[in-house]
Formats: C-alpha cells, sequence, structure tokens
C-alpha cells in the first residue's frame, strides 16, 4: 500500500511539473512572438473657409511632437480624391508599453489653442502585412466594414482575399485591422508614383478584385472607401 501511494504521489509530481513547464513554455513563445507594431490613425476635417496651409502647418507641428513624444515615425496626407477633404496622420508604434510611454509625456495646453479644424477622429490599428518601404508619395488608403451577416473566419478569408488583390496590382501593401477607436474595421494602404501608375494599377486591380468576390456568396460588407492622398510630411 506505501509503495502505491509513492507510485501516485510520483505521478501527480511529474504531471503537475510537465503542466508548469507546458504553461511557462507557451508564456515565453507569447512573449517572444514578434508583433509587426501599431499605429495611430487619425484625420483632421478642414473648416469651411479655413485655409489648407494653417491646418497644415500646425499638423506637420503635431507630426514632429509625436515623435519626439516617442513614436517610432509619424507621418502626414493630404486629401486628393475620397469622401472629406481632410489630412490624414499615422504615428507608429511597437507594443502598448511603448505607447503608455508616449502618453505619459507632457502635452501642450490645447484649452488655449485655436482648433482649426471641423471634426477629428483617432483610432488605434495592428499592422497585419507590411510589404511597403517607407510612405510613398501617393497612397491608396481603402477602408472595410463587415457585415454582421457573416462570421470573422469569414471576413478574415475576404480581408485576405481583397488584400492580395490589391498586393498584387499595386505591387505590395501594408494591412491594418482594428484594435481601439472609433470603427470596426480592416485597412489597406497601398503606393503609387503618380497619377499616371495609378491609371495602370487601378485597371489592373479590377479583375483580381472580381476574381477575389467570385469566391464568396455575397458582398459581407457595410461599408466601404477608397481615399486617394498625398505625402505633405515628411
Amino acid at each position: 500500500m506505501k509503495n502505491i501511494l509513492i507510485l501516485l504521489l510520483t505521478i501527480f509530481t511529474s504531471l503537475a511539473f510537465s503542466q508548469e513547464e507546458g504553461q511557462v513554455e507557451e508564456v515565453e513563445q507569447a512573449e517572444n512572438s514578434e508583433s509587426l507594431g501599431y499605429a495611430v490613425f487619425s484625420t483632421f476635417e478642414i473648416a469651411y473657409g479655413a485655409r489648407y496651409g494653417d491646418l497644415q502647418r500646425y499638423l506637420v507641428e503635431e507630426a514632429k511632437r509625436g515623435v519626439n513624444d516617442g513614436y517610432d515615425n509619424c507621418v502626414l496626407y493630404r486629401h486628393e480624391l475620397g469622401s472629406e477633404r481632410s489630412f490624414y496622420m499615422a504615428c507608429f508604434f511597437q507594443d502598448l508599453d511603448q505607447y503608455a510611454e508616449i502618453m505619459a509625456q507632457p502635452k501642450p495646453d490645447y484649452a488655449r489653442q485655436r482648433q482649426l479644424f471641423s471634426s477629428h477622429t483617432s483610432h488605434m490599428v495592428e499592422m497585419t502585412s507590411n510589404e511597403l518601404d517607407g510612405a510613398p508619395d501617393y497612397i491608396m488608403y481603402g477602408k472595410w466594414r463587415p457585415s454582421p451577416a457573416i462570421s470573422w473566419e469569414e471576413w478574415g478569408l475576404r480581408m485576405d482575399a481583397n488584400a492580395n488583390a490589391f498586393s498584387q496590382a499595386f505591387g505590395g501593401c501594408d494591412g491594418w485591422g482594428h484594435v481601439w477607436g472609433s470603427e470596426m474595421a480592416n485597412y489597406l494602404v497601398c503606393g503609387f508614383d503618380g497619377y499616371e501608375d495609378f491609371a495602370i494599377k487601378a485597371e489592373a486591380v479590377g479583375p483580381l478584385l472580381r476574381e477575389a468576390a467570385s469566391q464568396f456568396d455575397s458582398i459581407g460588407v457595410v461599408d466601404h472607401s477608397d481615399e486617394l492622398l498625398i505625402r505633405v510630411y515628411p
């Protein structure tokens, strides 16, 4: 009887150590897995009667301040074609610890400043694919919001199909997904060199998108926009 108890105790002890080692290994794998990084996407709509130059100069200084506060980089684009006359800023960081350090930095006294934009949104996104090398002079900034009628798995397949189509036509795009903020959506940023280049790439992407859409029985999207933007900083 004593030998049986010793044997059982040995087995349970071995199982406990094995389970603990497995949990430690899972934690270490999670800690060592490399994220592609995060960004804060912000829009600043130009107020009626306001001058582009005034808002642009203000936002360039905001982008510079963002880098001084600890963002890896900030880039500013201006509306060329799309839903609203706005400036679009993206500031990049690696993880939420870095973001916490950025937010802990002293901020300007905005209460004493005159607001130069009519509306503003900001949201945090995580990079899902990285194919661009630096900030292109022009970008197609695409947004897709999912229908509540489809599953997350199907939504992921749709976004992968769309991303592949745009990537083939534009020669590479960066993908982004919602983390925190104003909307549940997926985003693509694809670069082009000018509008002659855009014409070639836009013609190429049409058949690829139709082929991608043919894989699914329904559209699955409640809202979509394509914005064409020009870089103004840096």
